[in-house]
C-alpha cells in the first residue's frame, strides 16, 4: 500500500462506523467522500443507547477536538421483583446515545455544528478534504472498466434521480450497517440469521418518570432476570409507530402477570411509541475485497446479538486498526486478521450469553468452549508471530554484522 501520496477514497455510509473511519483518514491526508444514503443531517435517535466500549474511548480520547463530556458513568446493578437491588458491580461502564456521538463526530468530520454540538472542531492544516454527501443510495461497487487502479461506486440520487452516477475512488470503506447491500454483493447469503427471539423496545422522556423511579435507575444499567427473558435499561424491524396499539396492551398485561418490578411496569406503561427488533447476527466472513481496495467495517463486517453492547467498540476497533494500516504499522492483511478475530470471539460471546438468558448453562456451554477456543488460537497465532519477528531481527542483526 502506497502511504505517501494523498488517496481519494469513497465511504459508504455516514452513520457512527463510518464517521469514524472517515475522521481518522482525512486526519491522514487523504481525501474522504462519505455517500450517505439519509437526505438531512438531521437525524432522530432512535432510542439507541450505546455502551462506550474501551476501543472507543481510546478513539475518542485520540480524535475528538471537542473534549467535551460525551458519556455518563454508569454501574451495573441486578434487582428482583420488588425492585430491590441484589446485585451491583462497579465497572467501569460508560453509557452514551447514538445522537450525542453522531453530531459529535460530524463537528470532528465536516464541522456539522448542531444544538448537541455547536462548534466546528475541523482543522484543514495539513488535512484532507471531507464531504458528507447527502442522499446517495449506493448501489454496487467494482473494479474500474478502464483498467486503470480503483474502483467505482455507483449510486442513486434520491434528492434529484436525475444526477445518479458513480464515482471513482482509490479505497472504498464500507460502513453500510447491519443490512448492507454491498456486503450482500460481495458474500451473497440467504439471509441473515434470526436468532429465535426479539427485543421489545422505547423510550420514556425522564420527566415523565416518578422520582422513585429515576432515583432506582439513574446512572445505572439496571437488568431485571425473567425465565427464558431479561429486561434492562438505560439513558428494527417493526419501525417506531408502526405496532398496533392492542398488542402493545397484551405486552403490558403479560409484564404485569410475569411480576414484573414496579419501575419497568412504569416505563411500559408511559411508552408511547414501542418497537421491535428481530435478534440476527452474521459470523464474519472476510473484510478484505476486490484486490484489496475495499475494507468491510462496522456491522457490514460483524453483526452481534445485542446483549453484549459492542457493536460502537468493533467500529472503533476497525478505525483505530485501519489507521495503523494507513499509517505502514501493519499490513492491510494484519488489519484484516485483527478484525475478523475480535468479529469471531464478540459474535459468540454474544450468541453465548443470549442463549444463557433463554435456555440456561447447559445450551450454553458450546458458545463458551467456542470463546475460550477462539481466545487459545488468538494467543497461540500471537506467540507464533512473536517468535517470528524475533528470529528475523536475529537474522537481519547477524547479516549486518556480517
Amino acid at each position: 500500500m502506497d502511504i505517501e501520496t494523498p488517496k481519494d477514497i469513497v465511504i459508504v455510509g455516514g452513520s457512527i462506523c463510518g464517521l469514524m473511519h472517515g475522521i481518522i483518514l482525512k486526519r491522514l491526508g487523504h481525501n474522504v467522500h462519505i455517500l450517505e444514503q439519509s437526505s438531512t443531517s438531521l437525524r432522530p435517535a432512535l432510542a439507541a443507547g450505546i455502551t462506550a466500549g474501551p476501543y472507543f474511548q481510546e478513539f475518542m480520547k485520540k480524535h475528538d477536538r471537542c473534549q467535551e463530556p460525551y458519556s455518563l458513568p454508569s454501574a451495573v446493578q441486578f434487582i428482583n421483583a420488588t425492585a430491590s437491588v441484589t446485585r451491583k458491580f462497579n465497572v467501569p461502564l460508560k453509557m452514551t446515545s447514538w445522537d450525542v456521538l453522531y453530531y459529535r463526530l460530524r463537528a470532528n468530520f465536516d464541522g456539522f455544528t448542531s444544538d448537541h454540538c455547536p462548534r466546528s472542531y475541523v482543522n484543514e492544516d495539513n488535512e484532507g478534504n471531507a464531504f458528507f454527501d447527502l442522499g446517495k443510495k449506493v448501489t454496487g461497487v467494482q473494479s474500474r472498466a478502464d483498467g486503470k487502479e480503483g474502483l467505482e461506486v455507483a449510486f442513486d440520487d434520491l434528492i434529484d434521480p436525475s444526477k445518479g452516477s458513480s464515482i471513482f475512488a482509490d479505497y472504498v470503506v464500507v460502513a453500510d450497517g447491519a443490512s448492507s447491500s454491498i456486503r450482500q454483493q460481495l458474500i451473497p447469503e440467504p439471509h441473515r440469521p434470526y436468532s429465535g427471539y426479539v427485543a421489545w423496545r422505547g423510550t420514556v422522556p425522564e420527566e415523565d418518570v416518578s422520582p422513585e423511579t429515576v432515583s432506582l435507575l439513574d446512572r445505572h444499567f439496571s437488568a431485571f432476570v425473567m425465565k427464558k427473558s431479561y429486561m434492562v435499561s438505560h439513558r428494527h424491524t417493526l419501525p417506531v409507530g408502526k405496532m398496533q396499539p392492542a398488542v402493545w396492551e397484551q405486552q403490558k398485561a403479560a409484564g404485569r402477570q410475569m411480576n414484573l418490578p414496579a419501575p419497568y411496569q412504569e416505563l411500559m406503561a408511559k411508552t408511547a411509541y414501542p418497537f421491535i427488533s428481530a435478534i440476527r447476527d452474521t459470523a464474519p466472513r472476510g473484510a478484505l475485497f476486490l484486490n484489496k481496495r475495499l475494507f468491510l467495517v462496522g456491522d457490514a463486517h460483524a453483526l452481534f446479538r445485542p446483549h453484549i453492547g459492542a457493536s460502537t467498540n468493533q467500529a472503533a476497533l476497525h478505525a483505530l486498526e485501519l489507521e495503523k494500516a494507513f499509517r505502514g504499522e501493519i499490513t492491510i492483511d494484519e488489519w484484516e486478521a485483527a478484525v475478523t478475530a475480535y468479529g469471531k470471539r464478540a459474535r459468540a460471546l454474544s450468541v453465548a450469553l443470549g442463549t444463557f438468558f433463554q435456555s440456561g448453562w447447559l445450551a450454553t456451554l458450546p458458545w463458551l468452549l467456542t470463546v475460550v477456543g477462539l481466545f487459545i488460537q488468538e494467543t497461540i497465532m500471537g506467540r507464533i508471530k512473536w517468535v517470528q519477528g524475533f528470529w528475523v531481527e536475529k537474522k537481519v542483526r547477524k547479516e549486518h554484522k556480517a
